[in-house]
């Protein structure tokens, strides 16, 4: 800086500078100027105020910027709230007002009525489509000094209402213990108003209910079980299905694969009527018509009076029940329904039933109910389903059974066995007679031994029951009885009357004794819990709605129920009447779910 100044100044000599002048003005001498310049140069006093006023300068700019941009959001926001609540509104399916007027006056009252751009709806019978455009523009103060004087946009909102296609299975538990403290009737009422709440605003084959009661097992109903492959056993006496364990890993059922129908058997009843052993069975399949499964209705009436028709008999498994209800929710049970509605059973409404899981307007939910825990559960293994028993039958004019067991060495024979011996005889002869007066007498006797050849019929067949119990050579009805499978003297012999009464009573039949009873495979109550949990993994999976209710049951009933419910608010834990809150809670998520926005 110094030489700077030196060099304006344009002092040639600096030994002249004390003497100089400029201008008639002395000029100060030249150290004088050098210590007022290095003062000037150290002085930082007033070296912000500069700096300061950019700063401020640009606070107030950006601030006024900033100002202009709040003005504007806040307004888009108003305007996009307005919108969004104008079209949500006016695409319900309830709402009366029409769709158009109903947006402009929502935009009216709230003070932007002069920014709509426009209003379309589209609808029919059970769907509504709105769309609102809107347009502001917001004048700016700051923004114009960058030659911006309006901040404008369009916003926009889209809503959607429709009710979509429901499948629902009600899995409702009527076992023995629904019986006690007025639970079946309090179920029956519930029931009945959760149709109603379901059915009371919806359009004709919009929704469909399966109801599936369950005990010990669960009757599928002739008119189901006929569209499956049982194999290597069919019977028409119950319908019910046996299933393994990783059948729970997966909801369907298959129609094509082979499955195993469930004997009809007792494995409980110890004793038995004098004449027919059936009287006073317990089976594991139920025969009752009011235990069938009622699939795909949409007829209250029907659906009230079915479930109004129920029972409480027998034992619990959530499982089968939870099983059966997801089943009835699988693609897989399609070719079911089609032969449903070919059969007159379904109404055809429900044609291509059930839905494909991610269809985007459907919805399926499974209601499981139960009072219980699960208990116990019987299922007969080979070779005691369906091959040849070693039994025979006879049924007289009175309709009255006779049952004939063959205790011979291999095959049963029913002709008459015969066995051949040779029987000894021993006589006693006079060899020496004696006389006297007209008296005879032997005074000496020898016994002789002779031999005939003897042919006897064998005892083989003992008959267990009624007037003529014993033993025979042939069976009782001669050639009128006839061989009984395994599966149809289950049919009409519980298992423990045969064991320890029939085959007890002849002798020597432990081994049989045994190996039937063997035979019984036993599922117990842990085992049971393990597949509930697992099918309702397996629906949860697809998306289903699982609503479980504990209706008066016991802790781990509970812990089951909540585990197996889509989320814990999907379980209730009822007493009493509360059973019917339950329900309509759940109807009426069921109606908010099915309200697609």
């Amino acid at each position: 800086m110094y030489w700077c100044l030196h060099r304006t100044w344009g002092l040639a000599d600096d030994t002249s500078l004390s003497a100089a002048r400029v201008d008639g003005h002395p000029v100060p001498p030249r150290s004088a100027v050098a210590a007022r310049l290095k003062t000037f140069r150290r002085d930082e006093d007033g070296s912000l105020i500069i700096f300061g006023l950019m700063i401020f300068t640009l606070m107030l700019i950006i601030g006024g910027l900033g100002l202009d941009l709040e003005r504007f959001e806040t307004a888009r926001t108003k305007l996009q709230n307005t919108a969004d609540g104008a079209a949500l509104h006016a695409a319900s399916l309830t709402q009366e007002v029409d769709s158009e007027t109903l947006v402009n006056d929502y935009f009216s009252k709230a003070g932007v009525g002069r920014f709509i751009d426009d209003v379309r709806v589209s609808e029919a019978l059970n769907y509504k489509h709105v769309e609102v455009d809107a347009a502001v523009n917001v004048p700016t103060h700051f923004f114009s000094w960058l030659g911006i004087e309006n901040l404008g946009t369009v916003v926009g909102s889209v809503a959607e209402e429709s009710i979509g296609d429901v499948e629902i299975s009600l899995v409702l538990d009527v076992s023995g213990s629904m019986g006690s403290n007025s639970k079946l009737w309090n179920l029956k009422d519930a029931a009945g108003d959760f149709v109603d709440a379901i059915y009371g605003n919806s359009d004709e084959g919009a929704v469909s209910t399966s109801i599936v009661p369950y005990s010990t097992q669960v009757s599928a109903g002739p008119e189901i079980m006929q569209y499956f492959n049982r194999t290597p056993i069919s019977h028409e006496t119950s319908h019910c299905l046996n299933f393994a364990d990783a059948d729970f890993n997966d909801p369907a059922i298959s129609t094509v694969d082979p499955v195993e129908q469930t004997l009809h058997f007792d494995p409980w009843t110890d004793e038995h009527d004098y004449w027919d052993p059936g009287d006073w069975m317990q089976v594991v399949c139920p025969q009752n018509s009011w235990k069938d499964i009622l699939p795909y209705s949409q007829n209250t009436t029907q659906l009230k009076n079915y479930v109004n028709a129920f029972q409480a008999t027998n034992w619990t498994s959530i499982e089968l029940g939870v099983k059966w209800g997801a089943a009835l929710l699988d693609p897989a049970f399609r070719p079911v329904v089609s032969g449903l509605i070919n059969d007159n059973v379904v109404d055809d409404d429900f044609s291509g039933r059930p839905l494909a899981y991610n269809q985007a307007d459907g919805l399926k939910v499974l209601v499981v109910m139960t009072d219980g825990q699960n208990t116990e559960q019987y299922e007969m293994e080979d070779p005691y389903r369906s091959d040849s028993s070693f039994v025979y039958a006879w049924q007289d004019s009175s309709n009255n059974y006779y049952y004939s067991i063959w205790d011979g060495e291999g095959e049963p024979d029913p002709a008459a066995q015969y066995q051949t011996h040779m029987e000894e005889h021993t006589e006693r002869v006079c060899t020496n007679w004696a006389s006297w007066w007209g008296f005879t007498w032997c005074t000496n006797y020898e016994y002789e031994t002779t031999y005939e050849e003897v042919t006897v019929e064998v005892l083989n067949w003992y008959v267990a029951n009624g007037p003529e119990k014993g033993w025979r050579a042939t069976p009782y009805g001669g050639d009128d009885a006839w061989r009984l499978t395994w599966d149809q003297l289950w049919n009409k012999v519980p298992v423990e009357v045969f064991t320890d009464e029939f085959l007890a009573e002849m002798g020597g039949m432990s081994t049989e004794r045994s190996a039937i009873k063997s035979a019984r495979n036993y599922i117990q109550g842990s085992e049971k819990d393990t597949r509930t949990l697992a099918i309702c993994s397996a629906a949860k999976a697809q998306n289903v709605y699982i609503y479980a209710i504990g209706f008066e049951a016991p802790s781990q009933a509970e812990d089951l129920l909540e585990a197996c419910a889509t989320t814990p608010s999907h379980f209730f834990d009822v007493d009493g009447t509360e059973i019917s809150q339950a329900f309509s809670a759940i109807a009426a998520d069921i109606n908010r779910l099915r309200l697609i926005q």
